[in-house]
């Protein structure tokens, strides 16, 4: 055999080998993809159950949060800050669960794989959210500062169209906090 046929054959081995190298690595990244994908098509289809809960800090300092939308449940929770009474909401949703399990019962769907929102009132908002400045945050609302420290303070009440304000604002620094890259 020629050397140039010697040289023909190996790279044709070489490409034939490497065709198997790509076709395997091909194969192996279809199989993970299928089971992304599997994965994503189970965890979709887990519905959630979205709980509407009010957060409200009281005059006595404490935080207590209630669902609203829980057709055949009450649900509420209490604590000395809202950290603390969101564990407590947990709790009281897993006591439901195991009490449906205890009775042998099946989980009513409304208590199934529960999302909480929270919606909160002003003073419990700039509380848990402690970090946020509230005077820069009011610029940035175009709000009277001190006014807004009196909403925070519970010595006034914002209106409407002042609440407006405020989560406008929020939904504005969500928004560019989530294109931060550190």
């Amino acid at each position: 055999m020629s050397g140039i046929a010697l040289l023909l054959r190996n790279i044709s081995g070489y490409q034939d080998t490497k065709a198997k190298k790509l076709k395997v690595a091909h194969f192996t990244t279809c199989r993970k993809m299928r089971a992304l994908n599997d994965l994503r098509n189970n965890f979709q289809n887990i519905e959630y159950m979205k709980l509407n809960s009010i957060v409200e800090l009281w005059d006595d300092g404490t935080y207590s949060i209630y669902v609203t939308n829980l057709k055949k449940h009450n649900l509420n929770a209490s604590g000395a800050s809202v950290e603390e009474a969101k564990i407590n909401l947990q709790k009281a949703i897993s006591d439901y669960t195991d009490m449906y399990n205890r009775i042998k019962k099946p989980v009513p769907k409304e208590l199934q794989n529960p999302v909480f929102v929270y919606k909160y009132d002003i003073a419990s908002f700039f509380d848990y959210f402690n970090w946020i400045n509230i005077s820069n945050f009011a610029k940035k609302a175009r709000i009277n500062p001190s006014l807004l420290l009196q909403y925070k303070n519970k010595i006034a009440f914002a209106s409407e169209k002042q609440k407006e304000k405020i989560q406008i604002t929020i939904n504005q620094m969500g928004k560019e906090l989530a294109t931060v890259r550190l």
